[in-house]
């Protein structure tokens, strides 16, 4: 799965990595997942480009990644 999700963005740029996040107790998508550039202005393309695109019946939602405060 993190292939196809790689393959699906690399039009953008040079993907560093891509990862689908899965649930470990049912073996599914959790929903979602994350792709890395190595260039922030590929992300930008990405997320112009891709954002509210529908695939397999579900309507992707692409934006950066929101820093979150990690508990001490």
């Amino acid at each position: 799965m993190d292939e196809n999700l790689a393959e699906l963005f690399e039009s953008f740029g040079n993907v560093v990595s891509a990862k689908i996040f899965i649930d470990p107790s049912t073996g599914r998508s959790k929903g979602f997942g994350v792709v890395s550039y190595d260039m922030p202005e590929a992300a930008e393309a990405a997320m112009t480009s891709m954002d509210g695109l529908q695939i397999g019946g579900k309507r992707l939602k692409v934006n950066l990644k929101k820093d979150r405060p990690r508990p001490y």
